[in-house]
């Protein structure tokens, strides 16, 4: 049997690599990251927005489905 991932540590996971790969935080509204940057309008633009009030919420509540089944 294995224990199962908490939303806390996903949360704090998510964060950590989110810090690592854009150089900033859930915090921050807009951040440009040229390493992402191909061409087009808003290449290279990471919305924390979506990531901390979309993303992160759905994948929170996937764990949850996961977990309690």
């Amino acid at each position: 049997m294995y224990a199962p991932l908490t939303e806390e540590k996903l949360s704090r996971e998510f964060c950590k690599a989110f810090n690592e790969l854009t150089g900033t935080t859930l915090r921050t509204v807009d951040t440009y990251v040229s390493k992402h940057s191909h061409g087009g309008m808003s290449s290279g633009m990471i919305c924390s927005v979506f990531w901390s009030e979309t993303a992160l919420p759905m994948l929170i509540k996937r764990l949850n489905e996961i977990n309690n089944r």
